[in-house]
C-alpha cells in the first residue's frame, strides 16, 4: 500500500490510509477533474474531459469511516465555556498589573477536572444503575487514545510479556494495533444472527488457555464491543447475565467494554419507548398511537411520546404524592396550632409547603390547550387529546410509570449491576465521538474500578498527553448529564431511519449477509456482501494506492476500485480481521437521505452490470453445450429426432410414419429424458419476467441458470448419443422460451407477422377460394401448423439462414 504522497503505508492504520485517499480524490474534484479522469489516474484536468460547470461536477460519497451527522450538542457548552473565559480576559486586559489568571487557559488535573468528573460520575451512575465515583473516571483524548492507554497498562502489568486478548471477530481495526497482545478470536460468523453468546465466549477462553500451553502466550483480557463495530449486534440483559456467570470462572481476565456506540442501541428501550409499548397493549390506545405515528414526522413522534410521559407523571403526582403531602402538611399545621411550636416544626412546615407548591405547579404545568397546539402543531395536539380521553378508561394508568421503570431497569441491567463482584476487573470506554457528533474533537472517558489500574492509567496519561483538554471534558460531562429521554430517542430515530433504508435497499438487491436472522441492532453501520464484484478490472487510479494491476480479488482492492470508479468510499471487512476473500463491506449510514439514495443507486448499477454480464455468459455456455450435442451424428434423421411434439403428446412423440421405430431401450431412455425435461419445465415455468431488469431479478435468474448448468451437463453426459440429441433439443426448446432469448414486444410482433404470412401462403395453395375450412386452418396455433411439412420446412429454413429469429417451440 501507498499513501497519496507515494510513501509506504503498510504499517499505517488502513482506515486512516483510506481516508487520506478520500481526501486526495476530493482535492482532484476541486481542481476540476471528471470522474473518468479520476478513474484513469490523472492528476490534472484536461479541457476535453474535465467537467465544464457545477451541474456536471462529480461528487464523492463518504460512507467508510464512522462519520456522525446528528446535530452536535457539545457546541453550545463549548461556546459558553470559551465565552466566559473571553469575558474574563477582556476585563483583565484593562488592569494587566492585577490579573487573576482566570482569563488564561491553565493546566488541569491529569485525571480530569474534579467538577467534570463528578458530573460525569453522576451521569454514568444513572446510566448503568450502579455506583460510580469521580475517582473511577479518567477523561482521555478520544476513544482511540483511551484504548491505547488500556492496552499499554495491560502490557506494563504483564511485565511487557505478550499476552492474549480474547475478542469477537470481526473487530474494530484499532484492537490489532498494539504489538503487546495477540487477538484471540470469537468467530461470530459461526453464531446464529452473528450475535455474541456466553457459550461462544467460554469456548474461546478455553481454546486460548489450551493454545497458551503450546506458545506460552497467556490470556489476560477479554474485550467486548457493545454495540459491535462493524456488525451492529447488541448483547441483551439476559445474555449478559450468562456472560457474567462465565467470566466469574476466570478471575485472571480483565474485562474491557468498548461502548463507543452505546447511545445508538436500538434494542435497549428507553422509558418513553417502554411506555409506548405498554400503552399499545390496550387495543384502543394502540389504534390512536399507530394513527399518530403514521401522520407524524420524526421530531413530532418524539415530542408526542415525551408529552405522553409527562401526562403520566402528572397523573402520578395528582393521585399519589399530592394527597400524601397535603395530609402531612395539615397534620404538622394542626400540631403547631395546638401550641406545640418549635423551630424544627416550623422548618418542617415551610419545607412541606414548598414541596406542595412545587408539585401542584408541576401537576398543572401541562394543559392540552392552545399552547400545546402552538408549540407542537396540530397533529401532536389532536392525537394527545384523543389519547388523554382514552387513558382515563385504562385501569393500569396509576401503575404504568412504575411498571415502565421496572422494565427499563431489568432490560438495561449492566454487568456492573448484574455481577458487582466483577467490578474491580471491569474497564469501560465511552466516547462522545459518535453519539454527540464530535469526531473531530476527540472526547472520551475511561471508567476503571481497580485503584491500581486507574493509577497506572493516570500515570501513563501524564507521561503522554498530560491530560485531556479541559474544555472538552466540560463539554462531554455537561452534554452527558443533560441527555434526557427525549433527546436520546430523537438521536436513535435519526440514525435508525437511515440504517433501515440502507438495509431495505440491500435486501432488494440481494447483497445482505448470508444469515437470515441477522439485522443491525445498534450503531449506524450496515454490512453487505459485494463478493459478486470480484473480477472487475482495477481502475488505473487505484493502482497507485494498491501497487497492483489486474482484476479485483479481495475486499481491499474492491474498496479502492469503487472509490475510483464510482466515487464511493466504503470500508472492507479485512480492516476488522476478516478474510478479504469474503467480500464483505461496511456501509456507514450517516449521510442525508438523498445521498444515501444515490449511494445505493451507484452500488445497484454496479451490481446489475456484473450480474447481467454473468447472465449472458451462462446463457452462452448453455447454448454452446446444447449445440454441441445437437450436432452429434446418429443413424436417425434430423427430422425424426428433432420433430415437433404432436397435439397428443407434447413431449416428442415421433410423428413421421417413414422413420424407423425406436427400440424398447431407446424408448425407455427417451421417457427418462422427457421426465428430466418436464421436471425442468415445472421448476422454472413460473419465472417472473421483468420488463426492466433489476439487480434482484437478475440475481434470481442467475441462480436458476447456475442450477441448470450444474444439472444439465451430467444429465446429458449419461445419455447415449441418440439420447443426447433428443435431450439437447427438448431442453433447449424449454430454455429458449424461459431464459435464452430476450426480445422486446416489437420484435415478437414482427416475428409473428412473418410466420403468419408464411402460413397464409401455405393455406392459399390448399384452397383457391375462401371457405369455412380455410378460415379454420388460418386460425391454427403454431404448434398445430408444424405438422404440415411445407410450413415446417419454410420456418426451419428461415431460422437456419438467420432471416427469422429462432422461436422456442411450445412445451
Amino acid at each position: 500500500m501507498r499513501d497519496p504522497a507515494g510513501q509506504n503505508a503498510n504499517n499505517a492504520d488502513q482506515v486512516m490510509t483510506q481516508a487520506t485517499w478520500v481526501n486526495h480524490i476530493e482535492s482532484l474534484i476541486a481542481q476540476g477533474l471528471s470522474q473518468k479522469e479520476i478513474a484513469a489516474g490523472m492528476l490534472k484536468p484536461t479541457q476535453k474531459t474535465g467537467y465544464l460547470n457545477l451541474q456536471n461536477k462529480p461528487y464523492l460519497i463518504k460512507a467508510g469511516m464512522g462519520r456522525p451527522t446528528y446535530p452536535a450538542s457539545v457546541a453550545a457548552v463549548l461556546k459558553k465555556y470559551f465565552s466566559n473565559i473571553e469575558e474574563t480576559a477582556k476585563k483583565e486586559r484593562q488592569e494587566l498589573e492585577n490579573t487573576s489568571g482566570k482569563g488564561a487557559l491553565d493546566y488541569g488535573d491529569p485525571q480530569g477536572d474534579e467538577a467534570n468528573r463528578k458530573m460525569m460520575a453522576t451521569a454514568m451512575s444513572n446510566w448503568y444503575d450502579a455506583p460510580i465515583s469521580p475517582q473511577d473516571i479518567l477523561f482521555t483524548v478520544g476513544g482511540a487514545g483511551g484504548l491505547h492507554l488500556v492496552f499499554e497498562v495491560l502490557n506494563q502489568l504483564n511485565d511487557n510479556v505478550p499476552f492474549r486478548m480474547i475478542t469477537p471477530f470481526p473487530h474494530y481495526s484499532l484492537y490489532a494495533s498494539n504489538p503487546g497482545h495477540k487477538l484471540h478470536p470469537i468467530d461470530v460468523f459461526k453464531l446464529p444472527g452473528y450475535k455474541l453468546t456466553a457459550e461462544a465466549i467460554e469456548a474461546s477462553i478455553i481454546e486460548a488457555y489450551e493454545a497458551a500451553k503450546e506458545d506460552h502466550i497467556q490470556p489476560k483480557a477479554i474485550l467486548i464491543c457493545n454495540p459491535n463495530n462493524p456488525m451492529g449486534t447488541v448483547i441483551d440483559a439476559e445474555e449478559m447475565k450468562k456472560i457474567a456467570v462465565v467470566l466469574k470462572k476466570y478471575p485472571d481476565l480483565r474485562i474491557i467494554f468498548d461502548e463507543a456506540y452505546t447511545e445508538m442501541n436500538y434494542v435497549r428501550r428507553g422509558l418513553l419507548e417502554i411506555l409506548e409499548d405498554l400503552l399499545k397493549e390496550n387495543p384502543d390506545l394502540k389504534i390512536i398511537l399507530d394513527e399518530a405515528h403514521e401522520k407524524m414526522g420524526m421530531e413530532e413522534k418524539v415530542n408526542f411520546l415525551n408529552l405522553v410521559g409527562t401526562l403520566l407523571q402528572q397523573n402520578k403526582l395528582q393521585n399519589e404524592h399530592l394527597p400524601e403531602l397535603r395530609k402531612e402538611y395539615q397534620k404538622t399545621l394542626d400540631i403547631i396550632m395546638s401550641g406545640s411550636i418549635s423551630f424544627n416544626l416550623m422548618y418542617h412546615l415551610f419545607t412541606l409547603r414548598s414541596q406542595l407548591s412545587h408539585i401542584e405547579n408541576a401537576a398543572k404545568s401541562l394543559r392540552i390547550d392552545r399552547t400545546i397546539k402552538d408549540t407542537y402543531g396540530d397533529k401532536v395536539y389532536h392525537s394527545l387529546r384523543k389519547l388523554t380521553t382514552a387513558l382515563e378508561k385504562d385501569s393500569r394508568l396509576s401503575q404504568m410509570l412504575e411498571q415502565a421503570q421496572a422494565i427499563k431497569d431489568k432490560e438495561n441491567a449492566s454487568l456492573a449491576k448484574l455481577a458487582p463482584e466483577l467490578v474491580d476487573r471491569i474497564i469501560i470506554m465511552r466516547s462522545a465521538t459518535k453519539a454527540f457528533s464530535a469526531a473531530g474533537e476527540r472526547l472520551a472517558v475511561l471508567m476503571a474500578f481497580d485503584p491500581v489500574f486507574m493509577r497506572e492509567l493516570k500515570t501513563l496519561q501524564i507521561n503522554t498527553v498530560g491530560h485531556a483538554p479541559r474544555s472538552l471534558q466540560k463539554a462531554y460531562a455537561e452534554t452527558m448529564a443533560n441527555l434526557n429521554e427525549k433527546e436520546h430517542l430523537l438521536m436513535k430515530y435519526f440514525y435508525k431511519a437511515k440504517v433501515d433504508y440502507v438495509t431495505q435497499r440491500a435486501k432488494q438487491m440481494g447483497i445482505t449477509l448470508p444469515s437470515a436472522e441477522y439485522h443491525t441492532e445498534g450503531t449506524f453501520y450496515v454490512p453487505v456482501d459485494l463478493s459478486e464484484l470480484f473480477g472487475m478490472k482495477i481502475p488505473e487510479g487505484a493502482t497507485r494506492a494498491l501497487e497492483k494491476e489486474g482484476v479485483v480479488s479481495n475486499d481491499l482492492e474492491l474498496a479502492y476500485s469503487l472509490l475510483y470508479k464510482d466515487l464511493l468510499s466504503i470500508s472492507p471487512f479485512s480492516y476488522c480481521g476478516v478474510d478479504g476473500k469474503k467480500g464483505y463491506m461496511r456501509i456507514t449510514c450517516c449521510s442525508p437521505q438523498d445521498e444515501l439514495c444515490e449511494m445505493m443507486d451507484r452500488i445497484e448499477r454496479r451490481i446489475l452490470k456484473v450480474r447481467l454480464e454473468k447472465n449472458q455468459k451462462m446463457r452462452h455456455e448453455i447454448e454452446q453445450l446444447l449445440h454441441s450435442y445437437e450436432n452429434i451424428e446418429t443413424t436417425y434423421s434430423k427430422s425424426s429426432l428433432l420433430s415437433e411434439p404432436s397435439s397428443k403428446d407434447r413431449w416428442g412423440e415421433q410423428s413421421s410414419k417413414n422413420e424407423p421405430p425406436l427400440s424398447s431401450s431407446q424408448e425407455e431412455e427417451r421417457s427418462s429424458i422427457e421426465d428430466f425435461a418436464r421436471e425442468i419445465r415445472i421448476r422454472y415455468q413460473n419465472i417472473h419476467k421483468e420488463k426492466k431488469p433489476s439487480a434482484r431479478g437478475i440475481q434470481k435468474e442467475n441462480k436458476q441458470l447456475e442450477n441448470i448448468l450444474s444439472e444439465l451437463r451430467p444429465a446429458i453426459m449419461r445419455a447415449t448419443r441418440l439420447g443426447q440429441r433428443i435431450a439437447a433439443r427438448k431442453i433447449k426448446n424449454f430454455l429458449s422460451h424461459n431464459f435464452l432469448t430476450r426480445k422486446d414486444d416489437n420484435e415478437r410482433k414482427k416475428q409473428q407477422r412473418e410466420e403468419d404470412a408464411i402460413w397464409k401462403r401455405v393455406v392459399d395453395k390448399m384452397f383457391v377460394i375462401d371457405c369455412p375450412q380455410k378460415d379454420s386452418l388460418l386460425c391454427l396455433t403454431r404448434e398445430k401448423r408444424m405438422v404440415y411439412t411445407e410450413y415446417a420446412e419454410a420456418i426451419n429454413k428461415l431460422e437456419n439462414t438467420g432471416n427469422l429469429p429462432q422461436r422456442p417451440r411450445s412445451q
